[in-house]
């Protein structure tokens, strides 16, 4: 039975969160000698927002993928396509999973 090359392009949608941060008070930034008023105005502020990364792991079941070991790990900040390649037999199925900060997002098959 033949072997086909079925490529299909994914996006990893980044889901916006952030976290706070407390200011350090002790930041060297804000420890110049001529501080000016616009300094001293950050420097009293309480918490600093920081966006967090999602952590993306794409798995893959084909004829060279088990589905268990995640084919592309990384972590974005903002939303981006990826292209996954998938090796199916003539006829068959194969499937793949996206799963984003440990939760499954996507769940598809893919045929030829």
């Amino acid at each position: 039975i033949p072997v086909v090359s079925v490529t299909k392009k994914i996006t990893l949608e980044y889901l916006a969160k952030t976290i706070n941060k407390p200011a350090s008070t002790t930041d060297s930034s804000n420890q110049s000698a001529n501080s000016s008023s616009s300094e001293e105005s950050i420097s009293s502020v309480s918490s600093i927002t920081e966006p967090v990364a999602n952590k993306f792991e794409v798995y893959i079941e084909d004829e060279e993928n088990n589905f268990n070991t995640p084919v592309v790990t990384k972590s974005i900040l903002a939303t981006e396509s990826i292209d996954l390649t998938f090796k199916i037999k003539e006829g068959g199925v194969a499937r793949y999973k996206v799963v984003r900060d440990g939760e499954t997002i996507i769940n598809e098959e893919v045929r030829p």
